[in-house]
């Protein structure tokens, strides 16, 4: 053993010593890690959201859409199949990046209209890497009154071709 402690700079018992105290280190700091990696990750979702109703009021003022990522549907004849819908504006491609339900980090509080959502807050919060497309439907009195996510994969985009 004298001559292997000769030869090499560190023990092998300081070696362990300095293992467990990185671990230990990480161990400290990695909730706090992922939480600020969970948190951007939340901004994100919640700015493609914000950026997603601002697009859509835009587009039901004009009555057009100018994107291959909305579109602008009218029932100028009647109303929608539910009963209340003038017109709905579907956006696609919003990609969910959350992996925890914790409300956006606390954010949520950001999005407009949030209380319009229906329960599909959840759906977004939750959803690391899932495409989705977000429905704004507007009624008679030209309010939006509903706004529900659905999985891209699950919806008819062929509206948008």
């Amino acid at each position: 053993m004298k001559t292997f402690m000769s030869k090499h700079l560190f023990t092998i018992f300081e070696i362990m010593i300095v293992s467990v105290v990185a671990m230990g280190i990480i161990a400290l700091f990695w909730p706090s890690a992922t939480d600020y990696v969970e948190h951007s990750r939340d901004e994100a979702t919640i700015e493609q959201i914000i950026h997603a109703e601002n697009e859509a009021k835009s587009v039901f003022e004009s009555e057009s859409s100018a994107s291959n990522d909305c579109i602008y549907v009218s029932y100028p004849d009647k109303v929608g199949d539910d009963g209340h819908t003038k017109a709905m504006i579907v956006v696609k491609d919003i990609v969910a990046k959350g992996t925890k339900q914790n409300d956006f980090s606390g954010l949520a509080e950001e999005i407009p209209h949030k209380l319009l959502f229906h329960g599909t807050m959840e759906q977004l919060d939750n959803a690391k890497g899932k495409s989705y497309v977000i429905e704004f439907k507007y009624n008679q009195s030209n309010q939006l009154y509903i706004i529900q996510a659905f999985e891209q994969d699950r919806y008819n985009v062929s509206i948008f071709e």
